[in-house]
């Protein structure tokens, strides 16, 4: 995840370099002043996995998985990938500062291991889908238009429901995620003005703001869920605006 901020914050630093590249034609002259409103849709991918807290005490398992007491500790061993598509609603507050919301759907997967603690030896994995329904908030403030390339701030919440992350034991899932999650979202973008449209690229760091590892249980399986004193979902967005 500090990888992930430091992408970030190398995004931040290239845009003084990039808007030295000019254009001689500028496409879309007056949509910035003219538009008002503005409407659009989202395309991107991401990856998320989990910031987990462990608490490090005695539990037991299921006999068939391990038959003694034993202290564990878990960690994300598969961050996962995904895919997400929204829709736009934009409204200028005033030149340079908008309001954006809309929404739409975000898919992916995490992969959780529990290990014992003192060999390190992994015992289980337990595999996480997210299927979300999110709403965004964010406030996005704009520098200065460069030809036909504009650098972007945006920042704010995004509160999502999560319809997966359910019991699955057949599968090996022996505790289900929270279905309500809000989040806070900050990240850089770049809008390039075309003939037809306006594309942005934007690059934004999600942090879930609650513990999202539930008290809903799997019978026997209570051990799993002990270990865990908190557990966060954070994801990395690339998305593709057009507008």
């Amino acid at each position: 995840m500090k990888r992930w901020l430091s992408i970030l914050l190398s995004l931040c630093c290239l845009s003084p370099a990039t808007a030295q590249v000019q254009t001689t034609e500028l496409f879309l002259q007056h949509y910035d002043h003219q538009r008002t409103w503005r409407f659009g849709m989202t395309l991107g991918m991401h990856v998320a996995d989990f910031h987990v807290s462990n608490d490090l005490k005695l539990v037991r398992l299921p006999a068939h998985i391990y038959p003694d007491p034993l202290v564990m500790q878990t960690a994300v061993t598969k961050p996962g990938l995904g895919f997400n598509i929204d829709a736009i609603i934009d409204y200028k507050i005033v030149p340079g500062l908008h309001i954006r919301t809309g929404g739409g759907i975000c898919f992916g997967q995490r992969e959780l291991g529990f290990y014992e603690f003192t060999q390190q030896t992994l015992i289980h994995t337990m595999s996480f889908a997210s299927y979300y329904m999110e709403v965004p908030l964010l406030l996005k403030y704009e520098s200065f238009r460069y030809s036909n390339f504009r650098p972007y701030i945006i920042g704010g919440a995004n509160l999502r429901y999560n319809f997966g992350g359910g019991i699955n034991e057949s599968r090996g899932t022996f505790f289900a995620l929270r279905s309500f999650e809000p989040f806070y979202e900050f990240g850089v973008g770049f809008d390039f003005y075309y003939f037809y449209f306006k594309l942005s690229v934007e690059l934004k760091y999600s942090g879930g703001m609650i513990n999202v590892a539930s008290n809903n249980v799997a019978e026997n399986h209570e051990g799993f869920r002990d270990v865990i004193d908190r557990m966060n979902s954070r994801l990395l967005l690339l998305s593709f605006h057009f507008e």
